[in-house]
């Protein structure tokens, strides 16, 4: 009633003087009095002043690895300042880290037009080609993260830059399996990059280690996540404690380390490799009901998301249903991953060997037999893609 008895000037005047107040009570603007002094801005007539304060939040939760909550302010940021490389940058790399493919495409594609369209300095641009590539390679599209990476080389002229598209070329090389290439791009990282950087090429030749040396991979992850914990990067600590808890996934089943790891990615909102590798051991430890749990939570976000994950979610909660007796779910998962991977010749090789697990189950071994026989073929088409897979002892 009060406030309704109030002419505009007054109510303007007494918004833009609480909203002092408030950020000189608050000048961290922390939880929700962020929303509060963006909301007296926008009533003080201000939305520059809210968009900035919001911005500000932004970039103080991505800091902090509070992905969700950088992504929601950030959003409300650009719809105040209609426009704003600084705010479509922040978001973009929260989307990418996030695992939000579909948005981070669209948020950079934006950001790279705009700056196109402006002249901007090749710089610049580079570094958002840079952040281009790391959305595509989220999504799995390694040629389109390759080509955003060429154009971040012939553009970038700064050598923290170079450092850092080595470290994502890193990255693309070996999920393509040009493992040479990816070692040769994670050393140079290594010996050039920050903290961030240095995190990312650790983890690159862990992965690599990991083919051949469970305990030297173990070693190269750990670092890695100490690096991150001492510079204070809690995404990068919580990718390193994912990357320990996937090598438990092909050594010991032990949970506790992907416990840990998946209430890290919790806090950051990107649990989904991490459910992905529950449902692994799950499986390998015939705890069908958890397996097929931590199945459908990776299928959930992978759809919401479009994560490259989708796929092999897919196939290990078949095989989870297998072993709770649902062969009609499991046969319509199997049939969607191929779907959607058809030329994935791994995958092919896990269908095959899913389809091989239920005939072993019935002894039905001739039938098993060739269904390992097929996914042994497929193996072989890529031979270096395959690491762990436990179709290759059921086959022997």
């Amino acid at each position: 009633a009060v406030l309704a008895a109030m002419l505009a000037p007054e109510r303007v005047g007494l918004a833009r003087r609480a909203s002092a107040a408030v950020e000189q009570a608050h000048p961290g603007l922390d939880g929700a009095w962020c929303d509060v002094a963006a909301d007296l801005a926008l009533q003080a007539g201000d939305a520059a002043r809210a968009a900035a304060v919001l911005t500000e939040a932004g970039r103080r939760n991505l800091t902090r690895g509070a992905l969700g909550s950088a992504e929601s302010v950030l959003v409300r940021a650009r719809e105040l300042a209609g426009a704003g490389d600084e705010i479509d940058e922040l978001l973009s790399r929260t989307l990418v880290l996030a695992g939000k493919t579909d948005a981070a495409v669209t948020v950079t594609t934006r950001m790279i037009d705009g700056l196109s369209a402006r002249g901007a300095d090749a710089s610049v641009l580079a570094a958002a080609e840079l952040r281009l590539a790391e959305a595509w390679t989220t999504a799995g599209d390694w040629p389109a993260a390759e080509a955003c990476l060429d154009r971040a080389r012939r553009l970038a002229t700064d050598p923290d830059l170079q450092v850092r598209i080595a470290a994502v070329g890193a990255r693309v090389a070996l999920d393509d399996s040009r493992f040479d290439d990816a070692r040769r791009l994670a050393e140079q990282a290594l010996t050039g990059g920050d903290a961030e950087v240095r995190c990312a090429a650790l983890t690159v030749l862990g992965r690599i280690a990991r083919r051949q040396d469970l305990a030297a991979a173990d070693e190269l992850f750990t670092r890695a996540r100490r690096t991150a914990e001492e510079a204070g990067l809690p995404v990068a600590a919580a990718r390193a404690a994912e990357e320990i808890a996937i090598g438990d996934v092909q050594e010991s089943l032990r949970i506790d380390r992907l416990s840990d790891a998946r209430e890290r990615a919790r806090a950051l909102g990107v649990v989904a490799v991490l459910d992905l590798q529950a449902a692994a051991i799950h499986n390998s430890r015939w705890e069908a009901d958890e397996g097929v749990a931590a199945a459908q939570r990776c299928v959930a976000a992978s759809r919401r998301f479009r994560l490259a994950t989708l796929p092999k979610a897919l196939v290990l909660g078949a095989v989870a249903h297998d072993y709770r007796g649902d062969t009609d779910t499991s046969d319509a998962w199997l049939a969607e991953a191929l779907t959607l991977a058809p030329d994935d010749t791994h995958l092919r090789g896990e269908v095959s060997g899913a389809r091989a697990y239920r005939h072993m189950a019935a002894a039905d071994d001739a039938r098993a037999l060739a269904h390992l026989d097929a996914a042994l073929a497929s193996f072989a088409l890529r031979p270096n893609e395959v690491t762990g897979s436990p179709v290759v002892g059921c086959w022997l």
